[in-house]
């Protein structure tokens, strides 16, 4: 499994995107470091999860990134102790 940096401005206000962050969460274990922004490990492939959040309440005018960042180097400021655990376990 890959480590995925997940990115997004839903852009419709008073839309209901639960759907979209059931589905990121479900793509495997995850960390939750900014507002808009997800890290997940997964097996699927960047464009395979643009797809599922589009399929999963994402509109064709939200903006979407899908990175994969396994293996890069990370640094942060300010992160929850959790999410910085994850980051160090799977990054």
């Amino acid at each position: 499994m890959n480590s995925k940096l997940i990115s997004y401005d839903l852009n419709k206000a008073g839309k209901d995107y639960d759907g979209v962050i059931t589905y990121i969460k479900s793509l495997g274990t995850w960390a939750k470091p900014l507002k808009s922004q997800f890290l997940v490990k997964s097996d699927l492939t960047d464009s395979q999860i643009v797809d599922g959040m589009l399929a999963h309440g994402a509109d064709s005018d939200d903006s979407i990134f899908v990175v994969d960042v396994t293996g890069r180097s990370a640094a942060w400021s300010s992160i929850p102790n959790e999410v910085a655990e994850w980051m160090n376990a799977n990054l």
